[in-house]
Parts: C-alpha cells; sequence; structure tokens
C-alpha cells in the first residue's frame, strides 16, 4: 500500500467533478490517499460552487479558484502552468503530506478505464524501479503527442515541426508526417517504454523526484504543453520518465477521433478532385 497525493486541473467541470473524482478514488482503493487538489480558473458555469461544496466534505480535498486568468495569460499552455504549479505549491508548503507517490490527471473524461489493477501494477512497477515515473497508455491509439519526447517516436514538438514542414511539403502531408504517423497503437503487453517527456492524461510520480519541478506552458515565446518543461525538470532531479502500457486510462481519445476525421476528409476531396 502507498500513501498517494492527488492533483489536477479543471473548467466548467460542475457537472462531471464527482464522477470524476469518483473513478479516480476507486482507482487508488488499495492505497492511502493523503490529499486531493483540484485547481480550477476561467469557468463559466457554477464549477466554483460545486468544487467549494465537495471540499467541504473532508479535510482530504482542497479546491483553490484562481479565477479568471484569460486575460492574464491569453495563451492556454500559460493558464495551465500556472494553475498546475498552484497545486505544487500547496505539496511542497506540506512536504508532499508525507505521501510517496504524486498522482496528476485531466479531469475531463480522459480516465474511464482507469482501474485499480491498472494503478496497483504501475505502482508496483514504480517501487521495483527507482526514479521512475509512469505516464498513461490508450486502448485504441496513443493521443498525447505534443508532451511526447522519444529520440525516435517523437523527437520534438509536433506542432512547431507541423508548422515548418508544411512550408515544404504542404498542409495535407505536414499534418500526416508530424501529427497522425506518431498517433500509434501502443499494445498493452509491451514493457515500459522510456521518453524524456510524456503525459498521456495522467501520471504517477515519486514525491521525492518531484520537489522543484516546475511547468512552464511557453517556449521562447511560443505557446508549447506545460509538460515537457515539468518533465525535463524531472529528469534533472535524476528521475526517468515512461509511457507504460499496460496503464491505461482511456479508449479513444477525441484528439485520435478528430485526428482520423481530419484525414478521411482529406483523403475523401482527393478522391473527388481526381475522379
Amino acid at each position: 500500500m502507498a500513501r498517494i497525493v492527488i492533483a489536477g486541473v479543471a473548467r466548467n467541470c460542475a457537472a462531471n467533478i464527482r464522477a470524476e473524482i469518483d473513478i479516480v478514488l476507486k482507482a487508488f482503493a488499495h492505497h492511502t490517499i493523503e490529499r486531493i487538489v483540484i485547481v480550477e480558473s476561467d469557468s463559466t458555469d457554477n464549477s466554483v460552487d460545486a468544487l467549494c461544496s465537495w471540499s467541504d466534505e473532508s479535510e482530504c480535498n482542497i479546491a483553490l479558484s484562481l479565477g479568471q486568468l484569460a486575460n492574464i495569460y491569453p495563451l492556454r499552455t500559460e493558464r495551465l502552468a500556472y494553475c498546475r504549479n498552484a497545486y505544487l505549491n500547496v505539496f511542497e508548503r506540506y512536504d508532499y503530506f508525507g505521501a510517496d507517490f504524486f498522482f496528476v490527471t485531466d479531469l475531463d473524461g480522459i480516465n474511464t478505464h482507469l482501474s485499480a489493477e491498472t494503478i496497483d501494477r504501475s505502482i508496483s512497477f514504480l517501487t521495483s524501479t527507482p526514479g521512475a515515473a509512469a505516464t498513461a497508455n490508450q486502448l485504441y491509439k496513443y493521443y498525447d503527442i505534443w508532451a511526447l519526447r522519444h529520440p525516435i517516436w517523437s523527437p520534438n514538438d509536433c506542432w512547431a515541426s507541423f508548422h515548418k514542414l508544411r512550408e515544404i511539403v504542404g498542409e495535407v502531408n505536414a499534418y500526416r508526417i508530424c501529427i497522425e504517423s506518431r498517433m500509434i497503437h501502443v499494445d498493452n503487453s509491451l514493457p515500459p517504454i522510456p521518453v524524456d517527456s510524456a503525459f498521456g492524461g495522467a501520471g504517477i510520480y515519486p514525491t521525492s523526484i518531484v520537489r522543484s519541478c516546475r511547468y512552464d506552458g511557453l517556449l521562447n515565446g511560443k505557446e508549447a504543453c506545460e509538460h515537457v518543461a515539468f518533465n525535463a525538470d524531472y529528469l534533472k532531479n535524476g528521475g526517468q520518465i515512461y509511457v507504460v502500457p499496460y496503464f491505461i486510462n482511456h479508449d479513444i481519445s477525441e484528439h485520435v477521433v478528430n485526428c482520423e476525421k481530419f484525414d478521411q476528409m482529406i483523403s475523401s476531396a482527393s478522391m473527388v478532385n481526381n475522379g
């Protein structure tokens, strides 16, 4: 049994936040949850009221509302980094509440397949592999390639690469090369894959190595996935990051669906034009 702290960010979550939290709680049923911190911003529904009600139910529950950040941080990744650093600040202030592991997850429906078996097996891997962090995989195709850094699979920022390559080979070819080709099926029977960065909607990190890591949604003044900076700090602290194929949290991401719809639309248009 491990001691866990849990964190996530939320926006317009009033209708689903309790269901999202319940999934996570059930997945960690065999472990001790020390604290759950949820950071909210920029909601237009009654998310703040819903989170306040939830936080009042237990001293384990901590809800932070940072108000409207869009005017201060116009880029989405800037806002996400600011909110994520807010939960890191809470955990560091209280020395991670004595927890062994830090679990961070998105709370937007990505955890439909998260289970106690998934979590137990992942934590067993982390316990037997000092310094390792486990990030999630999906049943159909791996979707989170913006956060992914692997020297062969995805060696760079996929969107930055797309913007450069489309000037050479056109938008469609650039999209297929830089985006779609990296969204591959990763069989859940494979062993953990070492990477330089990943997330996939959920990650488990030993708290001893997470300390001093920070998120950053900008790189050279341009929008960048905030997890890349966090993972770079994690590696500097002596850790190693893995995509863990059996750490399944979802089946088919909307990002993959949208990608395939785009390709089908382009292919259909090409057939009509060449017909």
